[in-house]
């Protein structure tokens, strides 16, 4: 079981089932859950609203799971999300 992580500029691979995420989706992932809002994490990002969207959509199809619950007047972390933010936001261990 061979779950090496191997690092370049865009792109973590990790390599058990070839999972490979940008990381300006992980950074569009942090910005929309730590602003509840698309928009307003695509202006902190100087990016597009529909390219935050993007980021975020692929990001959901490469993990397969919802990481927002999201309706007219809000967006909520799922519980992958949750999950997902807890992960991105641990303190590294050495």
């Amino acid at each position: 079981m061979d779950e090496r992580i191997r690092k370049d500029y865009t792109n973590i691979t990790l390599r058990k089932e070839e999972l490979i995420v940008n990381l300006k989706q992980l950074e569009a992932f942090v910005r929309v859950a730590d602003n509840s809002s698309f928009s307003n994490a695509a202006k902190k990002m100087a990016l597009k609203q529909s390219t935050v969207s993007c980021h975020i959509s692929s990001l959901e199809k490469e993990l397969k799971v919802r990481l927002f619950i999201r309706n007219t007047k809000d967006v909520k972390l799922s519980k992958d999300g949750e999950i997902l933010s807890y992960i991105l936001r641990m303190p590294k261990q050495h």
